[in-house]
């Protein structure tokens, strides 16, 4: 096929035949209409054979199993010099398989893929690029092994005879090796949650405190080893690299806030702070939360969002900037993408008033500031959440509102000591 005022040959390259849609390869579909522009992979075989591309072992080779895979189209064309060809999936893996794909250009020919399998393509060799970063990774880690072992810096535990003889049994497992090793030390070290759930190694009865990696960067800021800087970094590393649990600091989370630009109402988040987002996202969007055991990790990380929240509001602070940034946090602490978590008959009271209870949080003021700063925000709240769950949600507005009414009541029926009473 030739365009208008354009002279160069654009071909289809998919093997036949083409099957219809929902006949499970039953029923082939006529094509006869698109002929003129619809080519075999064996006719790229003859073009590449005839431009001295592939020598005759490569030919007999894709012949042989074309004549497997493919039937030649009835009025096929024959592909001129410098055609552009477009290749669908099936085509694309055909020539990958039999090493071919790279000599297209090498013959003069265009080769048009789809955007997907461009896509595909790039990621996997962003794969391949983050796969020798890891293996680069890997053998610094084993060059500096090896000179702090040859120093002294770190010594090599024995290995423990279990006194089986089955080498892949459980007590062999690396995770375990380290009850072996903990008596010889002062701290044990670990990032599995099932054992790093417990704040001590019973060895023997010898207490060893476990630790988590995370707690081994505290350590070194709190010993000024690293600066507050490189904590962060090193959290941020750990969040983007798929690190679970990660908990929230209030202190991080305002400074990746304040380090945020807000533009037209919206959020520019730094990648500290969609690092955050996003490590809580990667664990709500997913089944490795076990409550109710994990639950102090979910509601420590909501009531730091909160707690932010309420410091932004301060009385020398930018209103619309600090909008902006209660809005992004709010969006962060909705129960409601949690609920997957839960027994399904517990969902609802989840929902209602676990939701609620951390709403109630939102509903006090922020202290020490001045009046316009307390009418500011109860407009936010006010235009935010409360009229919102009026509409969509008058169940639970109603329990705020009869909640914050018995709160009332109670204070009120509080007798307040005389200036002078004990």
């Amino acid at each position: 096929m030739e365009r208008e005022g354009d002279y160069t040959q654009h071909i289809v390259v998919r093997p036949a035949p083409v099957h219809r849609l929902s006949s499970l390869m039953e029923e082939e579909a006529d094509l006869s209409d698109h002929s003129p522009v619809l080519s075999g992979c064996l006719a790229v075989i003859e073009k590449l054979k005839q431009k001295g591309q592939i020598t005759a072992k490569e030919e007999k080779r894709a012949r042989a199993f074309f004549h497997l895979k493919e039937k030649p189209w009835p009025n096929q064309p024959e592909i001129s010099d410098g055609a552009v060809l477009y290749l669908d999936d099936l085509t694309i893996n055909y020539l990958q398989h039999l090493g071919l794909l790279e000599k297209l250009k090498d013959g003069g020919l265009r080769a048009v893929l789809s955007p997907r399998e461009v896509s595909e393509t790039d990621i996997l060799i962003a794969y391949d690029h983050h796969a020798d970063e890891v293996n680069n990774v890997i053998e610094r880690i084993r060059g500096t092994l090896n000179t702090r072992i040859a120093t002294g810096q770190i010594k090599v535990g024995g290995r423990r005879n279990f006194g089986m003889e089955d080498d892949n049994s459980i007590p062999e497992h690396p995770t375990l090796s380290i009850v072996a090793l903990a008596p010889d030390c002062d701290f044990a070290v670990s990032d599995d949650r099932f054992l790093n759930q417990h704040a001590n190694f019973d060895c023997d009865g010898i207490l060893v405190p476990l630790l988590s990696t995370l707690d081994v960067l505290d350590a070194l800021a709190r010993f000024s080893v690293i600066s507050g800087e490189d904590l962060l970094e090193h959290r941020t590393c750990l969040r983007r690299a798929g690190y679970l649990f990660v908990p929230v600091n209030a202190d991080e989370l305002e400074q990746c806030l304040n380090d945020s630009a807000v533009v037209e109402g919206k959020i520019i988040e730094t990648a500290e702070l969609k690092a955050i987002r996003e490590s809580l996202l990667r664990v709500r969007m997913s089944d490795w939360l076990q409550l109710p055991a994990e639950a102090p990790w979910l509601d420590a990380t909501l009531k730091t969002f909160i707690e932010v929240l309420k410091r932004l509001w301060q009385d020398d602070a930018n209103l619309k900037e600090v909008t902006a940034y209660s809005n992004w946090l709010l969006g962060q602490v909705d129960l409601r993408g949690w609920a997957h978590r839960l027994i399904p008959e517990n969902v609802d009271d989840f929902v209602r008033i676990g939701r609620g209870s951390y709403m109630l949080f939102l509903l006090s003021p922020p202290t020490d500031v001045q009046p316009v700063t307390v009418d500011a925000y109860w407009n936010w709240v006010e235009e935010t959440i409360l009229a919102p769950a009026k509409e969509k949600f008058p169940d639970l507005y109603e329990w705020l509102v009869s909640w914050k009414r018995d709160y009332v009541r109670r204070v009120a029926e509080t007798d307040v000591p005389k200036e002078g009473e004990a």
